[in-house]
C-alpha cells in the first residue's frame, strides 16, 4: 500500500468524481504536490476511443492525452493519460481518504516520464491557467 501523495503517484478510486456528477472506479495519476492546497490530478484510460497510438504528448487529438504504450512497463495495458479536463481534489480530503484507504496507491511512473507528461498536461487546451501556473511552478522547482 502507498499511503502518501506525490506528483507521479499513480492512484484507484472506486468513487472518483467525473465531470458529468456522476462517480466511478478509476485510475488517475497525481500532477503536483498539492503545496497550493489541492493536488491536480489526470484520469487514465485504456480505451482509444480518438486518441493516437502515438508515444508522448498528443495535444491535437480530438481527445487531448499523453500516449503511454504497455512497452515501457507503467501500466499493464496501453494506457493513456487524458488531458480533456483535470481535476482538483482538497489536500486535506484527499489526504484523508488516502489514509482511510478510500484511495488507494497503485504505483509510480518513471521520473523522466512524468516529468514529460506534466509539461504536456501544463500546456493542453482544457488545463485552467490555475492548473498550469502550478503544474509549472512545480516543474521549475525540480
Amino acid at each position: 500500500m502507498i499511503d502518501f501523495v506525490y506528483p507521479g503517484r499513480i492512484f484507484h478510486d472506486l468513487n472518483f468524481p467525473f465531470q458529468d456528477g456522476n462517480a466511478g472506479n478509476k485510475l488517475f495519476v497525481v500532477l503536483n504536490d498539492g503545496a497550493c492546497g489541492y493536488y491536480i490530478v489526470a484520469r487514465t484510460t485504456t480505451n482509444e476511443d480518438y486518441r493516437s497510438k502515438i508515444k508522448g504528448c498528443n495535444l491535437d487529438d480530438r481527445r487531448p492525452n499523453y500516449f503511454i504504450p504497455s512497452e515501457l512497463n507503467q501500466f499493464p495495458e496501453n494506457t493513456w493519460i487524458c488531458l480533456n479536463y483535470l481535476s482538483d481534489f482538497e489536500k486535506v480530503e484527499f489526504d484523508k481518504r488516502v489514509k482511510n484507504n478510500e484511495i488507494n496507491g497503485k504505483g509510480l511512473i518513471d521520473n523522466e516520464l512524468f516529468l514529460d507528461i506534466a509539461r504536456c498536461a501544463a500546456y493542453a487546451d482544457d488545463t485552467t491557467s490555475a492548473q498550469e501556473a502550478e503544474i509549472i511552478k512545480f516543474l521549475d522547482s525540480r
